[in-house]
């Protein structure tokens, strides 16, 4: 591309009404094609929505005058307190398919207070209390 100026290095009046005036550096050259640039800036609508609480999440509005350390500590008993509801369900769905009942005694489950130890554990535990007293 051959630029033509004039001694003091204004372009001259042959090259003013003919394009882009660039030179060797310009990055501009770079490019494949100047892109269209439309005069009138694009806006971006956004939808239709009221605006407020609802838009947050359901604890956002709770938090909200919260300092860090009261956030954290909500969050993280928010998240206890999910884990305990989920454990139960799951306590509840291993005791649905074991067949028992909620209703048993807890004392049953666990053979309660009358259950003897047999022969080898009786022997066991005779040696041990004798070592210990």
């Amino acid at each position: 591309m051959t630029l033509s100026q004039r001694s003091n290095g204004a372009p001259s009046d042959q090259s003013r009404g003919s394009g882009l005036w660039v030179d060797r550096y310009d990055a501009r050259l770079l490019l494949e094609s100047l892109p269209n640039i439309s005069s009138q800036p694009e806006v971006i609508s956004r939808a239709s929505s009221p605006g407020g609480w609802s838009d947050l999440p359901s604890d956002a509005e709770d938090t909200f005058f919260f300092t860090a350390e009261e956030t954290e500590d909500y969050r993280r008993d928010k998240r206890r307190r999910v884990m305990d509801r989920d454990r139960e369900a799951r306590l509840r769905a291993i005791r649905a398919e074991d067949g028992s009942d909620e209703e048993r005694d807890p004392k049953e489950s666990w053979g309660g207070s009358d259950e003897e130890p047999d022969d080898a554990q009786r022997e066991l535990m005779r040696r041990t209390a004798s070592h210990i007293l």
